[in-house]
């Protein structure tokens, strides 16, 4: 659990409670709050402090009043509480577009895996297709990454901007290793699954420095949801492999090596029962490792989540064929490690099906987040927005009432 988790659990529990749910500006002034405090305390004294906050709170409550004329009263203000602005939304789009790009670097994912163990080549065609969605996602990305610029407001972002982007630049070398077999599946893995969550990291690092409650809540949902889209399809990923193959190998091609194995060359491995060999198995074990990555990311996003995003995750989960193919695989490990009653077409036909989910739902929280209503009049500073600059609504835009329709990824289908 990163440090913003760490915070927002100590300031609140957000799920079932005894006391009413807070509101977005109070999630987010409490969460900001936590950081401030511990800096002003240890280079202050306390009795200082008090005054301080003190002083800040009628500050914050008067900042953005409109002058009172003593003869006609209050000026009127076109300012809505909490209101998304313009630079909000087109921030909200870029992120749209990532997301869209680690799903296609998911879809890739799924079709190198069990390619990388194949003898023939078989799903050859499948990784092409893959490949050209995610070419086409990475350029709509970096496109909107320099009309958007999300990191003008922040020095991290663009640090974490720079760092997905050179992740990116990685994929010719690696797609090079894939084609002629030189590297074993379980390392390609783990080289898409760093790219997808430095793609991801470049959103958290946008939530980390908003200032609008509204914002603020729902990318943090998001983020917990995409962390857990990227944890899934890893576990996913990693399993193909075994699934293609029949069993959880000790030994896969890659290089001079050109059939997977049981054991090594000294007899060790995973044998016939993963789950007593142990961390001799890391087929089975990092299996297992990503499962509970799932538990825990499923786990934080029930936490933060609202509960319309609660049951956009749940339509999501509905009628899913890849839960009960990831049991039978899982249990098939343990005592004799046979997977051959698992037809491998089958399972990455679930798998996919399993991501094209996860991709609608997330863009769904998205269109969510923009149709969200904002907070009730007096419940946050009016008119704040992205990065804390102030912005009124402009007369006559209405936010949209109904979200658009949700699509499978960019160039992928529910089947190999």
């Amino acid at each position: 659990m990163d440090e913003l988790d760490a915070r927002l659990h100590g300031l609140v529990d957000l799920s079932p409670p005894a006391t009413p749910r807070l509101d977005d500006t109070e999630l987010l002034a409490r969460s900001r709050g936590v950081r401030r405090r511990a800096i002003v305390a240890r280079t202050v004294p306390v009795a200082f402090l008090v005054v301080a906050l003190g002083a800040g709170a009628i500050a914050w409550r008067t900042r953005d009043a409109a002058p009172v004329d003593m003869a006609t009263g209050p000026t009127p203000t076109t300012a809505a509480p909490g209101a998304l602005t313009d630079r909000d939304k087109e921030v909200l789009g870029f992120i749209r577009v990532s997301s869209d790009l680690v799903s296609a670097v998911g879809f890739e994912m799924l079709a190198t895996a069990p390619y990388s163990v194949s003898p023939d080549a078989t799903g050859q065609g499948t990784l092409a297709t893959a490949r050209a969605a995610t070419d086409a996602a990475t350029g709509a990305y970096r496109a909107q990454l320099t009309q958007v610029d999300p990191g003008r407001e922040s020095q991290a972002t663009r640090d974490a901007a720079k760092q997905a982007d050179n992740r990116l630049k990685t994929l010719t070398t690696l797609r090079a290793v894939v084609d002629p077999r030189q590297t074993d599946g379980m390392k390609l893995v783990d080289q898409y699954v760093s790219m997808m969550s430095d793609i991801v990291a470049v959103e958290r690092s946008i939530m980390q420095t908003t200032n609008a409650p509204v914002l603020f809540r729902g990318i943090f949902a998001h983020t917990a949801y995409m962390a857990l889209l990227v944890d899934e399809t890893h576990a996913a990923a990693l399993l193909s492999l075994s699934v293609q193959v029949g069993y959880f190998p000790t030994v896969l091609p890659g290089g001079e090596i050109v059939s997977p194995a049981r054991r090594d060359s000294l007899g060790q491995g995973c044998g016939d029962d993963t789950q007593a060999a142990g961390d001799q198995c890391p087929a089975y074990r990092q299996v297992v490792s990503a499962l509970n990555e799932v538990g825990q990311a499923d786990k934080q996003f029930e936490d933060f989540a609202t509960g319309q995003q609660k049951q956009i995750k749940r339509n999501a989960d509905a009628g899913l064929a890849y839960d009960e193919l990831q049991r039978q695989a899982m249990e098939a490990g343990q005592g004799r490690n046979d997977l051959s009653a698992i037809a491998p077409a089958r399972f990455i036909a679930a798998a996919h099906e399993l991501l094209t989910k996860r991709t609608d739902a997330s863009r769904q929280i998205l269109d969510g987040i923009l149709t969200a209503p904002p907070p009730s009049s007096g419940s946050g500073p009016p008119g704040t927005t992205f990065n804390g600059a102030a912005t009124a609504v402009v007369p006559g835009e209405a936010p949209p009432t109904t979200a658009p329709t949700s699509a499978s990824a960019p160039g992928t289908t529910a089947g190999p």
